[in-house]
């Protein structure tokens, strides 16, 4: 099913196991693609969520005018407040 979904794979070189469920698949991963190198992260079940924040704050500082009237990070109302 994963072939199927990736299509070729002859030019595949690393594979980046994230996500809470990555335990799941690992072995299915290593063996589907034993030649490939493959890399588990430190905290699987954070990764994406790490990935996305890090894309959202490189868009923001590359687009600076979409969030001109955003109020200064120390303006904010802490949560709960």
């Amino acid at each position: 099913m994963l072939h199927g979904k990736l299509g070729a794979t002859d030019d595949l070189e690393h594979i980046v196991v994230v996500g809470g469920g990555m335990h799941l698949y690992r072995a299915s991963i290593r063996r589907k693609f034993p030649e490939i190198a493959i890399s588990e992260v430190d905290e699987p079940l954070y990764a994406n969520v790490k990935g996305f924040q890090l894309m959202g704050e490189q868009y923001v500082r590359e687009n600076p005018q979409l969030f001109a009237t955003a109020p200064a990070r120390a303006e904010v109302a802490p949560v709960g407040a």
